[in-house]
């Protein structure tokens, strides 16, 4: 206990190093992973936005402008929607794609891709309430509440 207590002053060996990646603990920011598809997000509508607003309002004019026998016919009108929805999807796939390419890069920029299995195994010590009450309402937890809070 002592020993972790100590500032450490010599960089972790190699063995360390594995055992650590092998457990999981891996060096992530959430802000980076963020940022990053917010960029990525930000410039794919700026240069793509065009052309996708007006995708978007040629489904909308279509979508509008149904004849009366698909309006009554519930089988023409969910056929029609379908379709519509379909080239909805089509029209903004790009932006999509952008956006789960930053959010599947990202994580490299800091320490690459770790497929831990220890990491996912359930830890029961932590399903204390009491603990989790006291994390919840630590100053971190305050601090977090803040941020999340000026973001909006």
């Amino acid at each position: 206990m002592a020993e972790n207590d100590q500032e450490r002053t010599e960089r972790p060996t190699a063995k360390r190093l594995e055992k650590a990646r092998e457990e999981g603990q891996v060096p992530r920011s959430v802000e980076l992973n963020a940022a990053a598809v917010l960029l990525v997000t930000a410039g794919g509508l700026h240069f793509l936005g065009g052309s996708i607003g007006a995708a978007l309002f040629d489904i909308m004019k279509s979508a509008l402008s149904i004849s009366p026998s698909e309006a009554v016919d519930p089988g023409l009108a969910l056929s029609a929607a379908s379709a519509e929805m379909l080239r909805g999807l089509v029209a903004c796939a790009p932006v999509l794609g952008l956006t789960l390419v930053a959010a599947l890069v990202a994580p490299l920029a800091l320490g690459g891709w770790n497929l831990s299995f220890g990491a996912l195994a359930p830890d029961f010590t932590r399903l204390d309430p009491i603990a989790g009450f006291g994390r919840f309402f630590s100053a971190r937890g305050a601090v977090e509440l803040g941020k999340a809070f000026g973001s909006s």
